[in-house]
């Protein structure tokens, strides 16, 4: 089992979270003056990315457990409390009975370590080679 924690790359999470903020900035007085329909889905959608990128942000792997801010709060999970997986593209879902965390795999600095990690340390019945 390897006892490196994986890390998220943050000042690439940073650097999208800022140009959401930006284009929000420039977006939203725009929206108001034209009341234009296009401006607001783009100010909301700018809004959706930089609350999603908060959450990769929050994001913290430890042996113990994973912990996350959600729509809910903050969300502590223990390893052994995760009752199924859900492997995606670019994320896994771990489940339990508190609730769902969203681990955003690509954003770590090495992915595959990062994987690695979160197989190691998941509950026995739930480990696929």
């Amino acid at each position: 089992m390897t006892d490196v924690v994986p890390k998220i790359a943050s000042t690439l999470e940073r650097s999208k979270l800022l140009m959401c903020a930006c284009l929000m900035f420039l977006e939203a007085p725009l929206m108001f003056q034209r009341k234009d329909p296009f401006g607001a889905l783009v100010f909301l959608g700018g809004l959706y990315i930089s609350l999603n990128v908060v959450r990769v942000l929050s994001t913290n792997v430890t042996a113990a457990g994973i912990s996350q801010l959600t729509w809910r709060g903050w969300l502590q999970m223990r390893w052994e409390d995760v009752t199924t997986v859900t492997r995606r593209r670019r994320s896994m879902v771990l489940t339990s009975c508190n609730g769902k965390v969203i681990v955003p795999t690509e954003s770590f600095y090495d992915t595959r370590a990062a994987m690695e990690y979160l197989h190691a340390h998941l509950p026995e019945h739930l480990r696929q080679d």
